[in-house]
């Protein structure tokens, strides 16, 4: 009987040792269910940043695509600027030019209207002379008609005289 008991105290140990092998290996399984889900949560949230990821990496490579254009367009426009700057610069000093060019143009205007009017002046003065000149003649010769015909008229008389 001591063998039977020692037989049960053996098999009540290793059933003993068996439950605690049992209990370490289902702890060990509900840790690896744990490992798996978590592993399957990781797994899914890197193929979740994977495609966030490539979704960035176009966003990327699109503000990349547009921010070259838009350095382009700034590089055209910054051209267009120095090229107005450059013609408006040239477009001041032909405008300071002409402006010199309509003074002195002006400037000669008025010199000639001034020249004009003293020589229009001169020329009225000359007209007054004249007239008087022409006045005084036309009297003069009014004068000497006057006084052909009165000599005429005595010579007339003379010649009347002679005649008969």
């Amino acid at each position: 009987m001591e063998a039977a008991r020692k037989s049960a105290n053996d098999l009540e140990e290793l059933n003993h040792v068996l439950r605690d092998q049992v209990e370490q290996l289902q702890k060990k399984a509900a840790h690896y269910d744990e490992i798996v889900k978590i592993s399957a949560a990781i797994k899914s949230e890197n193929e979740q940043l994977s495609r966030q990821q490539e979704e960035l990496s176009r966003q990327l490579a699109n503000e990349t695509a547009a921010k070259k254009d838009y350095e382009e367009q700034i590089g055209k426009l910054t051209a267009m600027v120095r090229d107005l700057e450059h013609a408006a610069a040239e477009n001041k000093m032909q405008l300071a030019g002409l402006n010199s060019q309509l003074k002195e143009q002006m400037q000669a205007d008025l010199a000639m209207e001034r020249a004009v009017a003293a020589k229009e002046r001169e020329m009225q003065e000359e007209f007054r002379k004249l007239d008087r000149e022409n006045a005084r003649l036309i009297a003069e010769l009014e004068h000497f008609r006057a006084s052909a015909d009165a000599s005429s008229g005595k010579n007339s008389g003379n010649i009347k005289e002679q005649t008969v």
